[in-house]
């Protein structure tokens, strides 16, 4: 029998709710729109502390397809979690808070998994836009993903899913257990690791979602979040080789407490050092100095040497931090990982 035969609908919707008033009704009313006609739509409020969410929210859950539930601040992962364990449908849909689900996403990222069983999910192009700071209302398509993918695809360093666009099966979620609490960052990219042991991952190539990034507040305004982000996302990697060989992995025996027996790295180090070498260029010499001693006990390069060097004050001349814009603007990390702010002031002059 058809899931919709039996009053269950073909998709749950989930998204879970942080504040971002400002841009809910884009999100709500984007979800609203779909062409896709069978589902629900679960909305968390994750213990906003503006009130106009939970307004706003209870105002749509007039709509039959629309479940609302306001719970304490639990973070991210429990809230998204809660969400999809109260999903009726065998197909998830993730939203992400203030973006926005273009009409037809629901519909034809459905068509596409539904059409081979040997799919755990499916993504599509994505329309990357930024919100605030000076590059407020910027714009670029991420349209290079695979058309199909596999697990050895994604135990590459780039992670190419940015979570709010995948729409995946429910039994392979929760087959693999589905988010785990250590991950406060990367969350997704442990997932879709667990979950393509189990099936393969496919894109719609059509860009049908909006991703809105949020240079106030958001993880890409704020280094030590960038970092956390990094070295989670290196860890899920990790543990994956460790499924390999062994069949289990560190959260298996550790639980929350996993990441402090992740191994060190040396690319992670390169990272911190080089987000050290630019605060100092910010002229955030606090940062500095944070980075550089996370750096050197990451594991010691030449670059956590230098940031070293750095912090005991041996170069603060104009010239060096001279040299250091130099070494900065051609470097891979910098320009990908750093701030608009601080990508502005690597390429100055």
């Amino acid at each position: 029998m058809k899931a919709s035969e039996a009053g269950i609908p073909r998709v749950s919707v989930v998204c879970a709710w942080y504040n971002r008033a400002d841009y809910l009704t884009d999100t709500m009313e984007s979800l609203l729109a779909q062409t896709f006609t069978d589902y629900e739509i679960i909305l968390i409020n994750d213990g906003s502390t503006d009130p106009r969410v939970r307004r706003l929210l209870q105002g749509y859950a007039v709509d039959s397809r629309v479940l609302v539930h306001s719970i304490q601040n639990s973070g991210f992962v429990k809230a998204i979690s809660y969400g999809v364990s109260l999903a009726r449908a065998p197909i998830i849909a993730i939203q992400g808070a203030g973006d926005v689900s273009f009409p037809e996403r629901l519909a034809k990222q459905y068509k596409l998994l539904k059409s081979d069983a040997r799919l755990a999910g499916v993504i599509c192009h994505v329309r990357s836009r930024t919100i605030g700071e000076g590059n407020d209302g910027s714009s670029h398509v991420i349209n290079d993903q695979p058309d199909r993918f596999y697990h050895s695809d994604l135990m590459q360093r780039r992670n190419f899913i940015t979570h709010g666009e995948m729409m995946f099966r429910k039994d392979i979620y929760d087959r693999v257990g589905g988010y785990r609490v250590p991950f406060t960052f990367a969350q997704d990219r442990d997932l879709w690791l667990r979950m393509s042991q189990h099936g393969d991952f496919a894109t719609c190539p059509e860009v049908l979602y909006e991703r809105r990034i949020f240079e106030n507040g958001g993880v890409a305004a704020d280094l030590p979040k960038i970092m956390s982000q990094r070295i989670l996302s290196a860890f899920a990697r990790d543990c994956a080789r460790q499924r390999q060989i062994f069949g289990f992995d560190w959260v298996d025996i550790f639980g929350d407490q996993a990441p402090l027996f992740r191994p060190r790295s040396k690319l992670i180090s390169k990272r911190l050092a080089v987000y050290s070498l630019a605060c100092l260029l910010n002229n955030d010499i606090q940062g500095c100095k944070l980075f550089s001693k996370m750096s050197r006990n990451e594991c010691l390069t030449p670059y956590s040497l230098l940031a070293q060097a750095v912090v005991l004050g041996a170069s603060h001349s104009s010239m060096c931090k001279s040299i250091f814009r130099l070494m900065l603007s051609r470097t891979s990390i910098a320009p990908i990982d750093c701030p608009a702010a601080l990508k502005n002031l690597i390429s100055r002059k």
